[in-house]
């Protein structure tokens, strides 16, 4: 199946539990949610939508590492307090992280955790984290990015 539901009462995504998962393309995540495990979903290249829950709390290393077919924006709730390192490495697609915290003051980041996104093909630039934003926000700017991409 390309489109995945994690049950409710489910806790954390294991390490390494989607693993190379070519056809996966979309992941619903419980409430319930708190952590997801390192390379958990790592190189599901297909997997475009992704809801962080609130409530989640760690993001493993890896965690969504060459998920290539993102959204252009992922809310990061304000419950995460940990990052790790490598989190969204190669995640083409995504431009912009909106973060629920106000400020990155109570959040551990792991080392590259942010993606280094090829911009016009001569320098790698890392896209910049937004404080303070509403899933609602992230929601909005996604849209008009897609927009933006679909009259070029």
């Amino acid at each position: 199946s390309t489109d995945f539901t994690i049950p409710d009462g489910v806790e954390r995504v294991g390490s390494c539990a989607f693993y190379k998962n070519s056809t996966l393309t979309k992941i619903d995540l419980p409430e319930t949610l708190k952590e997801i495990g390192d390379m958990a979903f790592f190189k599901c290249e297909n997997i475009s939508l992704v809801t962080l829950p609130d409530g989640l709390e760690k993001i493993g290393s890896d965690a969504f590492s060459y998920c290539h077919g993102m959204e252009p924006v992922i809310f990061i709730p304000e419950s995460v307090k940990e990052i790790d390192s490598f989190a969204f490495y190669s995640c083409a697609n995504l431009k912009e992280f909106y973060m629920g915290a106000q400020n990155g003051n109570g959040i551990t980041f792991g080392d590259s955790w942010l993606p280094k996104n090829i911009k016009k093909a001569v320098v790698n630039v890392a896209p910049e984290e937004e404080y303070g934003k509403t899933r609602e926000d992230a929601n909005e700017r996604a849209k008009e990015l897609l927009a933006e991409g679909d009259e070029n």
